[in-house]
């Protein structure tokens, strides 16, 4: 029998994961959440900007959104993802809140299953992380192809 110690979990470890900040608001400025955050976004754009698709159709964003993301991993590391993003942004936390305030705060992940029955774990560190910054969590779960 294996004794599972404090830090470690009995469940299977989740596939792969991907993980992006995002923060989302009609009003939202680009640059000046990036100046609020101390960090680049990969991408952003304004509401209402004209945004060049495949080829030469275009869209016209429906809000404001600046996001930046982390490598994927392979196994899953959704707990190292999210410290990776945060402590390469600001630790100040008035402006994470001032950043709440007038925009959605949240980190999109993709959890990516391989088997039927995997799991993922966050350390309180981590969820306290996210909770002193008012980010939500929102998740994405893609099951194995059947047959596979």
């Amino acid at each position: 029998m294996k004794i599972v110690g404090k830090n470690e979990s009995c469940m299977a470890t989740i596939c792969e994961t991907a993980a992006s900040l995002r923060v989302i608001g009609d009003e939202l400025d680009p640059d000046e959440v990036t100046r609020l955050l101390a960090g680049d976004p990969d991408n952003a754009q304004r509401k209402g900007a004209v945004i060049q698709m495949s080829g030469e159709s275009q869209r016209i964003a429906q809000t404001g959104i600046w996001r930046k993301k982390v490598e994927r991993r392979c196994p899953g590391d959704l707990d190292g993802q999210i410290v990776k993003l945060l402590t390469d942004l600001t630790d100040d936390l008035e402006a994470w809140a001032h950043l709440s305030e007038d925009c959605r705060v949240e980190f999109f992940c993709g959890l990516f299953m391989e088997n039927g029955n995997e799991g993922i774990r966050l350390k309180s560190e981590t969820i306290m992380m996210l909770a002193e910054r008012h980010i939500a969590l929102d998740f994405d779960i893609y099951a194995a192809e059947p047959g596979i």
